[in-house]
């Protein structure tokens, strides 16, 4: 997940004299998001089968993105379909502070205020340039 290498590599691929139409891709959502706001400038499609970070779902900003499964946001209808189910009326919430990583959880709270769940937020801080 190094945004500036993968950077550097698609800038290199566009420079070498070969034409492209489409990347694959298959990277981390911190590295697809920036990714796929630079592809339209190329004309470029962008596939991918990993990343599923909701802004990548926006079609105004990401007009050639193509993702190949669905965004984590869908997940959370049933997640609350599952709270109710189960009769649960509290949940914690644990989200990262990166707005890359927090979509789903505000996605998730705006579900919950219109089912009247109760939740406490945690909120942990998280070094995306770090490496591992």
């Amino acid at each position: 997940c190094d945004v500036g290498l993968a950077t550097y590599q698609l800038y290199e691929m566009l420079s070498s004299k070969q034409q492209f139409v489409a990347l694959v891709a298959e990277g981390c959502s911190i590295v697809t998001v920036p990714i796929a706001k630079t592809t339209p400038h190329f004309e470029m499609l962008l596939f991918n089968f990993l990343s599923t970070s909701p802004s990548l779902y926006n079609r105004a900003l990401n007009p050639l993105y193509y993702p190949l499964l669905p965004a984590e946001t869908t997940l959370n209808y049933a997640r609350v379909e599952i709270f109710e189910d189960l009769g649960w009326k509290d949940a914690v919430i644990i989200m990262e502070s990166e707005e890359l990583f927090n979509l789903v959880s505000n996605h998730l709270i705006a579900l919950m205020n219109n089912r009247t769940i109760n939740y406490e937020i945690i909120v942990i801080s998280v070094d995306v340039n770090s490496t591992m």
